[in-house]
């Protein structure tokens, strides 16, 4: 069974057995006004899946995955909404969903046999993503106005779609360096 298949597995039966838990940290004036959420995932040894979901304004996720065969499924719906990435580690996957306006993300791959499928739907959106090693794969679609990508891919051995839809769009690729 390939590696990707069985983490998939994994996820599902995760997702099934601990659909109802909530990690984020909110602090008293967070609960309040019900518009700030935090989360913060280390996944620091062995096969880490990692599934987080978060909806309103001003989301901010922080994942940190030193290891490999790692995957990580993000999703944030909502304006202002902030993820940044670390994946260090060899045959590692990061999926990324962002809907809304003046969302951000940042993210640091490293390693062998990288794959990251990122999207953005909204205005005013950012993506910076730098990417070290060999044997890497991107998917990356911006649907909107006015958004910024910018791509450090590192060494050769890239299989890259991006799509950019929309007016005012700006795009950044460096390969090869």
């Amino acid at each position: 069974m390939s590696v990707i298949i069985r983490k998939y597995l994994w996820l599902a039966l995760f997702v099934f057995c601990f659909g109802n838990l909530v990690g984020q940290n909110y602090n008293v004036e967070d609960q309040i006004l019900n518009q700030l959420n935090y989360g913060a995932v280390d996944a620091i040894n062995a096969e880490n899946v990692v599934l987080a979901m978060q909806s309103g304004d001003r989301n901010e996720l922080i994942l940190n995955q030193f290891s490999r065969e790692q995957l990580a499924i993000i999703q944030q719906v909502g304006m202002g909404n902030l993820i940044k990435a670390i994946q260090k580690g060899d045959l590692n996957l990061l999926e990324i969903l962002q809907s809304g306006d003046r969302n951000s993300i940042e993210s640091l791959l490293q390693g062998k046999n990288i794959s990251t499928s990122v999207h953005q739907n909204g205005d005013n959106n950012s993506l910076q993503q730098e990417v070290i090693g060999n044997n890497k794969s991107f998917e990356i679609t911006q649907a909107g106005n006015d958004n910024q990508l910018q791509i450090d891919s590192g060494l050769a051995n890239n299989g890259m779609i991006v799509t950019q839809v929309g007016t005012g769009m700006n795009v950044i690729i460096k390969s090869g360096l």
